[in-house]
């Protein structure tokens, strides 16, 4: 890997952080250590990022386990090629951890993607309505929703929640959330009976050229590697893969 290629890959790293911020995050040993109260992977995790001070990584290691378990959560670390130390994934494998979702990071323009075909019907806000919500989450609890509620209401970046709509029922829904000439693209979904109709590529049109108008560049989003479909469905639309990521947890 370049240095460009590593300061490419920490860049997205770091805005993702923000797009997508815990409740509650500490800064030990020089890492994150996130959680939130919703049941989400990346906000209850250490985002081990950044320089560490001198210091044996198992103590580090020690120092975020007991930190989880002391809060009734399972120890998990984001593992990306940006994470430091290098050897951070290969100690943890070690030592028991576990591999959960492994994730592909996908990159395109923001000009290739705004030129796709527009949704006749589309809503474009600046705050999620109960309708978005219960397209994105419908099979969420009431603390589950409240949770996540409050995790998109934590979002600093100027964000759009885009909602395609046919017969005045939502079908697809998205999340951009746009920082400096970057679109993070999040919270993607279609209902069942409208897939591959092209609402997904709509939403992306959408979020895209909002965030065009206003200087970006450059999209990212985050996709798990068994997500054939909708793997499929960014490349056509321009997406390139650009690094993957995972999680390494203790088992329950």
């Amino acid at each position: 890997m370049t240095v460009a290629q590593f300061e490419e890959i920490d860049r997205i790293e770091r805005l993702a952080a923000k797009a997508w911020p815990a409740e509650h995050v500490e800064h030990r040993s020089g890492w994150r250590f996130r959680v939130s109260a919703a049941p989400n992977r990346r906000v209850n995790s250490i985002l081990p990022l950044y320089p560490a001070p001198p210091g044996a990584l198992a103590d580090r290691i020690a120092l975020v386990e007991t930190f989880y378990r002391e809060r009734n959560l399972r120890p998990r670390f984001q593992i990306s090629p940006a994470v430091d130390p290098p050897d951070l994934d290969a100690e943890l494998a070690a030592r028991g951890y576990v591999i959960e979702a492994p994730v592909s990071v996908q990159i395109a323009s923001v000009g290739e993607v705004a030129v796709l075909p527009k949704a006749k019907e589309l809503r474009l806000e600046s705050w999620a309505d109960e309708a978005w919500l219960a397209t994105s989450w419908p099979d969420g609890t009431t603390a589950d929703m409240a949770a996540r509620l409050a995790l998109l209401e934590r979002i600093r970046p100027d964000r759009r929640f885009a909602t395609v709509v046919s017969d005045a029922t939502p079908i697809a829904v998205g999340l951009g959330v746009l920082d400096g000439e970057w679109l993070g693209i999040f919270c993607m979904r279609t209902i069942l009976s409208h897939r591959r109709r092209g609402a997904a590529s709509e939403v992306l049109a959408a979020l895209s050229s909002w965030a065009m108008e206003r200087g970006a560049r450059s999209v990212y989003l985050q996709v798990e590697t068994e997500n054939l479909p909708a793997l499929g469905l960014y490349a056509r639309v321009g997406f390139r893969t650009l690094y993957g990521y995972h999680y390494r947890s203790l088992p329950a």
